[in-house]
């Protein structure tokens, strides 16, 4: 199971300074993603998901949109 976390305001700040980014350009999940659900991430948030598997570790980010049932 990866290890999730909501960035706060200044970690994410300095998370798109560091990586001169913005929330435009950095992959999405929907506001009612199952995992989005559960770790109650709001619009707009930037989520850190950090995964080990048997080459490594590995962190990824995602930032939250929102999200409708069709």
């Amino acid at each position: 199971m990866p290890e999730l976390k909501i960035l706060n305001k200044k970690e994410a700040e300095s998370f798109y300074e560091e990586y001169n980014t913005s929330p435009d350009l950095i992959p999405k999940m929907f506001s009612i993603d199952p995992v989005a659900v559960a770790i109650k991430a709001k619009i707009g948030d930037l989520i850190q998901i950090k995964r080990k598997d048997y080459t490594g570790n590995y962190t990824y980010y995602r930032v939250i949109i929102e999200g409708e049932l069709k």
